[in-house]
């Protein structure tokens, strides 16, 4: 990705706060409100793409910490 190691890391390590100051919800709201994305992603997304897109080799959930860290390496 383009983003330095150092971005990347603070934003891995205060997302949920972060999320949660920009959209007024607390922390837990906002870690919640993502693992329902997470799992409506899930399982409205083919699993070919699942497993293409995040890297993965079964059919298995991807985990919130693997989603972003994903998301922020493709960036």
């Amino acid at each position: 990705g383009i983003l330095s190691p150092r971005i990347c890391f603070q934003f891995r390590k205060n997302i949920y706060q972060n999320l949660s100051k920009k959209y007024k919800k607390t922390k837990f709201t906002i870690k919640s409100d993502i693992l329902k994305a997470i799992h409506y992603m899930y399982l409205e997304t083919p699993e070919e793409v699942m497993k293409k897109f995040f890297n993965i080799t079964e059919d298995k959930k991807p985990s919130p910490k693997w989603i972003i860290n994903t998301i922020l390496n493709n960036i």
